[in-house]
């Protein structure tokens, strides 16, 4: 008896699956929905069914939510440690040309000063060349007027 029990209830099964029960399956929901005594036993109403939907959808769009938050705090730890890297290395680079600044104002402040050095210098030959030049030029005179051979 029981063996035919189980077999009446595949069977019920495999109906519900034939294409030929589909048109049938309307009647059957409406009945369950409008409830009362003509409910058919194991009819499960549309508004069971949304609940269930509700809730499968809730509990998935928590999920979804979670794992998305955690994703994107994930993503922001590493663009929090890029970041820092990069400032790390900037803040490198800017010591770098900071040092090489003072390193290149230092050559050029003994530059300059080589410069004002070589302009002195220069101006002082260029005083001392033209005394000599009016030296040499008086001795030359002097030696045309006064002797015949000049050396």
């Amino acid at each position: 008896m029981i063996i035919l029990i189980v077999f009446a209830f595949i069977a019920g099964l495999v109906t519900i699956l034939s294409p030929c029960i589909l048109p049938i399956l309307p009647i059957v929901l409406s009945g369950a929905i409008s409830g009362g005594k003509k409910r058919p036993l194991g009819a499960v109403s549309y508004t069971h069914l949304d609940v269930y939907k509700r809730q499968a959808t809730n509990n998935a769009n928590e999920q979804l939510i979670t794992m998305a938050q955690q994703k994107l705090g994930d993503e922001k730890q590493e663009i929090k440690t890029d970041l820092d890297n990069k400032r790390r290395e900037f803040e490198k680079l800017v010591e770098s040309v900071q040092k090489e600044l003072r390193d290149n104002d230092k050559t050029s402040q003994s530059i300059i000063q080589q410069i004002k050095d070589h302009e002195k210098i220069t101006k002082d030959l260029s005083i001392t060349t033209e005394g000599l030049r009016k030296v040499l030029t008086n001795n030359q005179l002097r030696c045309l007027l006064y002797t015949s051979r000049c050396v």
